[in-house]
């Protein structure tokens, strides 16, 4: 185990391969770019569908993002593609996820926390529909204290990553469906601003509306289902 900054310990690990001459790992780094740029052309491939689809929210996140914006990624499938496309091209950034640990819930906590601690950045919260309901209640939370952020939330109506799982080792799901709630509606039960985004246009205009908006806004965006490479 290496106690360390890990910038520090790399480069500290370069210095000394190059000392000793350590090479060989080129063929492999351009073996590992070529499958790299085929899974992309891959997921990045859509299928028709009457909904939305999880690559418009990254394409929209794209117009509006600014060197200074904080994105906070609540888990879901949705957070399999902001990391697959979004979070490789604009590397690094400012971004704050639930990671591998499932601290699934955390997004709207999180949200405020980064808002609050960086109060001159945009924040945008970007969340699957299960996620969501973990801790809804704490818009109202936010709006008391005048704390403003931007909520995307990519509904699939179900448990993404639990039913993307099922599907691929049972070829069906299992209680992991859920029902349709209207979450404009309920964001503006609890004083927020509350938006269904249905097309590509609303959505980046929902988008520019949120980041100038001075309480939170949620958008609602219903999405065809699914992880990428599936």
């Amino acid at each position: 185990m290496i106690r360390a900054d890990a910038a520090s310990a790399l480069e500290q690990l370069q210095e000394e391969c190059l000392r000793r001459h350590i090479s060989g790992f080129e063929a492999w780094l351009r073996q590992a770019k070529e499958k790299r740029a085929r899974f992309l052309q891959g997921i990045l491939s859509r299928q028709p569908s009457d909904k939305m689809h999880a690559l418009d929210i990254m394409e929209a996140l794209k117009e509006v993002q600014t060197e200074e914006m904080v994105v906070v990624v609540d888990g879901g499938n949705i957070g399999q593609w902001f990391h697959q496309t979004f979070a490789t091209e604009s590397y690094p950034g400012h971004y704050l996820t639930c990671g591998a640990s499932g601290v699934v819930g955390f997004g709207l906590g999180g949200a405020m926390a980064a808002r609050v601690g960086f109060p001159l950045r945009s924040v945008v919260l970007l969340s699957g529909d299960g996620s969501a309901t973990f801790n809804l209640a704490e818009l109202e939370c936010a709006v008391r204290q005048d704390v403003p952020f931007v909520m995307i939330i990519a509904d699939d109506e179900r448990w993404g990553v639990t039913a993307s799982g099922h599907l691929q080792r049972y070829g069906r799901t299992m209680s992991s469906e859920l029902g349709p709630v209207d979450f404009s509606r309920v964001a503006r039960g609890f004083g927020a601003v509350g938006i269904r985004a249905t097309n590509a246009l609303e959505l980046k205009a929902s988008l520019r509306r949120g980041l100038a908006a001075k309480t939170p806004v949620v958008i609602h965006v219903p999405i065809s289902g699914g992880l990428p490479g599936e």
